[in-house]
């Protein structure tokens, strides 16, 4: 019999919050190109967001599953797989959410005719599986984990004429790749002492956290003009003001060197550009 405590754990496992996050975001995407909520009939709008849900699900799942080891070192609060959570039901969890995120993306593209969600899930299904390991090399981890992120965009509007996205998803897409890049160098700098002893290859083991830290300012250059070009085409001085604030915080908090602080500030960051989208996208 199910326990509460394993039904809680397991939610905790795949990360409840962020996908319920997740699913917001797709709606919200969708409605900065409509100008409404549920443009199309209520199954095919859940079908837009299940294939991200399921998929992400299993990639948290089966990121913690091969990351025991390092995570009762780094969170030992929140390393549940092993413990209170069984490794079998984790991985049982994984597959099953997996193959149910594929099966859905499968009948997402059939149902609209494009190939967009089936080349976006299958990919990311399998980067996910082998995340662990590839989080371990030089930029790479990083940069996956940002391009599935950044492609969940186009899955979100995979009924759309591409021709007709236009530049304001061209930036809205960098955004996100930037800012969740900048935040994936910053847990590699939350975890060099472990990494390290490990002899894992992120960036910050290869560089340094100082250098590391260089190279985070460098491409929040290019934040900055990514955030300077949404505020300066909102007609709202609340909005400038919101965005505003929020790039001067995530910039702050990386000249203090505020890992928490600046993952943080980039993901409200995020949410403000996401915002942007639905008040002046459509």
């Amino acid at each position: 019999m199910i326990k509460n405590r394993e039904i809680k754990d397991w939610l905790i496992t795949i990360r409840i919050g962020h996908l319920s996050g997740l699913a917001i975001a797709v709606i919200a995407i969708r409605h900065s190109f409509y100008g409404e909520f549920f443009p199309t009939t209520p199954l095919l709008e859940i079908l837009f967001i299940l294939p991200i849900i399921l998929i992400s699900a299993g990639g948290n799942i089966i990121n913690d599953y091969f990351d025991i080891k390092e995570d009762r070192i780094k969170r030992p609060k929140k390393a549940i797989i092993g413990r209170t959570l069984k490794r079998r039901t984790a991985m049982f969890s994984h597959w099953v959410l997996s193959a149910l995120g594929l099966a859905s993306a499968i009948a997402l593209s059939v149902l609209v005719e494009s190939y967009i969600p089936i080349a976006i899930v299958f990919p990311a299904t399998f980067f996910l599986f082998l995340y662990s390991w590839l989080k371990r090399k030089l930029l790479i981890g990083n940069f996956v984990v940002a391009s599935i992120a950044t492609a969940f965009i186009p899955l979100s509007l995979c009924d759309v004429d591409t021709r007709h996205l236009g530049d304001k998803y061209d930036w809205f897409c960098c955004l996100v790749f930037t800012s969740i890049f900048i935040r994936q160098l910053v847990k590699d700098i939350e975890d060099y002492n472990i990494d390290k002893s490990n002899n894992y290859r992120t960036c910050v083991v290869a560089l340094s956290p100082n250098k590391a830290w260089l190279l985070i300012y460098a491409i929040e250059l290019w934040l900055i003009f990514l955030a300077s070009d949404a505020i300066s085409h909102s007609p709202s001085l609340a909005f400038q003001i919101f965005m505003g604030t929020t790039l001067l915080g995530t910039l702050f908090f990386s000249w203090r060197k505020k890992t928490q602080a600046v993952s943080a500030w980039v993901r409200l960051l995020i949410i403000s550009g996401l915002a942007w989208m639905v008040l002046y996208g459509y």
